[in-house]
């Protein structure tokens, strides 16, 4: 984990966000797994997308969210830092920005350009890089998570210390 001048606070507050845009993938990719693979034809696809859209959108627009914050704390990490570097950067901006400011069009551009060419795949290595950098944060704070599944099959952090989170 390379280091920031962000304070210990800051960078709590920007966890809340993590989490906040992790509970929404969640919702997301249970929704996708009950609605199975998208249709093939294109009356099916709609009704497709438009059930899992409704998780999907606070997801994306959640995860630019911490790019925002990654920005304005100036963290660094190799692997985050790259992906920042991807074209899919703007698209998830302009996504984020379709999802919380109204939009006259139901299939707007700003949805779309996300869809096209890698978009969710790169979202979801974004978002497991970000994962990936809270663990080791927490781990550096003497927290150790690891995670197991609940009865539905959910996956459920389980959070063990050997010291005060204040030392």
């Amino acid at each position: 984990m390379a280091s920031s001048q962000a304070t210990r606070e800051q960078l709590w507050t920007f966890h809340r966000y993590f989490l906040w845009a992790n509970r929404h993938r969640d919702d997301f990719l249970a929704r996708a797994v009950s609605t199975g693979l998208p249709p093939t034809e294109l009356a099916d696809l709609r009704q497709w997308v438009r059930a899992n859209f409704i998780n999907c959108a606070p997801w994306l627009g959640s995860l630019y969210v911490l790019v925002e914050g990654w920005r304005d704390l100036k963290l660094s990490d190799p692997e985050i830092d790259q992906q920042l570097r991807s074209p899919h950067v703007e698209s998830l901006r302009r996504f984020r920005n379709g999802v919380f400011h109204f939009q006259k069009k139901y299939f707007d551009d700003r949805f779309l350009a996300m869809f096209n060419e890698g978009g969710p795949q790169w979202a979801e290595e974004l978002h497991n890089s970000f994962g990936r950098y809270f663990k080791a944060w927490l781990g550096s704070l003497g927290f150790n998570v690891d995670f197991t599944k609940d009865e539905g099959g959910n996956d459920i952090a389980v959070v063990t210390t050997t010291r005060h989170p204040s030392a």
